[in-house]
C-alpha cells in the first residue's frame, strides 16, 4: 500500500505575518514569545506605518468606545526600548537586542542614521554661522 506524503504546513507568524519558511527556528521562537497568550489579538495601522499586531481590550462603555486596540511591539532585551522593523526581522542575528545595544555588546561603533554627521551639523552649527548677523 502506498503512503500519502503530507506537505509541510505553511504557518503564518502571528507577529510579523510572514510564513514559517521565512523564519529561522530561533526567530520563530522570538516572535512567538512577543504575542501574549490567551488574549484577543487583532491588527492595527498607526498613520501610514505598517500593520502591527494589537491586543484587543474591551471596556465597560458604550459602543464604539468599548473596544481599545493596544499595539504589541517587540522590545530590546537590554534597554527595553521598542525595536524597529529591521531589528525585528533580524532578531535572531541580533540576539533579541536593538542595534545600539548589539553594537555596545560586540564593541562596534554605533552610528545612528538619524543622528549622523548631517544632523550633527544642523544641531551644532559651525562658528562662522553664529558670527553673521
Amino acid at each position: 500500500m502506498s503512503q500519502i506524503l503530507k506537505k509541510p504546513q505553511k504557518i503564518t507568524c502571528n507577529f510579523c505575518g510572514k510564513s514559517n519558511k521565512n523564519h529561522s527556528a530561533e526567530l520563530w521562537e522570538i516572535h512567538q514569545k512577543v504575542i501574549p497568550k490567551g488574549e484577543k489579538i487583532g491588527s492595527m495601522r498607526i498613520g501610514f506605518g505598517p500593520s502591527v499586531p494589537a491586543k484587543i481590550v474591551e471596556w465597560n462603555a458604550d459602543p464604539p468606545y468599548n473596544i481599545e486596540y493596544i499595539p504589541i511591539y517587540m522590545h530590546c532585551g537590554k534597554c527595553g526600548q521598542a525595536m524597529g522593523n529591521t531589528e525585528v526581522a533580524t532578531a535572531d542575528v541580533l540576539n533579541g537586542l536593538c542595534t545600539k545595544c548589539f553594537c555596545e555588546e560586540t564593541g562596534q561603533k554605533y552610528d545612528s542614521p538619524f543622528f549622523g554627521p548631517s544632523w550633527r551639523r544642523m544641531l551644532d552649527p559651525p562658528s562662522w554661522r553664529s558670527s553673521e548677523k
